[in-house]
Formats: structure tokens, C-alpha cells, sequence
């Protein structure tokens, strides 16, 4: 469970460092097709799934921020597969200034889970 988390926090900081630092990242966004976000809700909902019943190995100062996790995650892999026409329409209303704040706080995030767990 700690590797899964480690990884998690690694994928967060990279996945957040392309996003503050590659500008034409929000076109490609954009263009996003139905068939992708059916499919990346697919694999958001088995990763999620996994990491709320594995929570339970975890030390508890850090189980109630993975449950969040996890929950968070569940809920949105639920919103691509079933109302994909929603999820295109946020992603078209998204800004630069909001991806950016997103990737600051996964970064946190990112730093938090590779750094605090062991």
C-alpha cells in the first residue's frame, strides 16, 4: 500500500509539473472525445476502488486524506462514464488560471503523499 501511495504522489507531481509548465496542454483538453472519457473513467474507478479498500494498511494519520481521496476519485470516474456531455461542457469552461491553481494543489498533494507516508 505505501508503494501504491508513493506512486500516487509521483504521478501527481509530474502529472502537475507538465501541466504549470506545458501551455498548450488546455487545447489538448479540450479536444477530448466521449469514447476517452468513458474509457479514463474506466480506469479512475478500478484505481479508486482499489485505493479505498487497501486504506486499511495505511498508518491513521494519513487514512481519513486517502478515504477523501478515494471517495473524490469514485464520485469522478462515475461523472465521465455516465455524463460525459457534462464533463466535455466543464472541460470547455475551464481557464488557465484554474488548470494552474488545480496543478499547485495536486502538487501539494503529490509532495504530501510522497513525503509524509514513511
Amino acid at each position: 500500500m505505501i508503494i501504491l501511495i508513493k506512486t500516487m504522489g509521483i504521478w501527481l507531481i509530474i502529472y502537475s509539473v507538465l501541466i504549470l509548465f506545458k501551455p498548450d496542454l488546455l487545447s489538448l483538453m479540450k479536444s477530448i472525445s466521449k469514447s476517452s472519457l468513458f474509457l479514463s473513467g474506466i480506469a479512475y474507478l478500478f484505481f479508486f476502488i482499489f485505493l479505498l479498500l487497501t486504506n486499511y494498511e495505511t498508518p491513521h494519520d494519513y487514512s481519513v486524506l486517502i478515504t477523501i481521496i478515494s471517495i473524490l476519485g469514485i464520485l469522478k470516474s462515475i461523472v465521465l462514464m455516465l455524463f460525459p456531455d457534462y464533463a466535455l461542457r466543464r472541460i470547455e469552461r475551464i481557464t488557465l488560471l484554474e488548470l494552474r491553481i488545480r496543478a499547485l494543489v495536486g502538487l501539494c498533494l503529490g509532495i504530501l503523499l510522497l513525503y509524509s507516508i514513511y
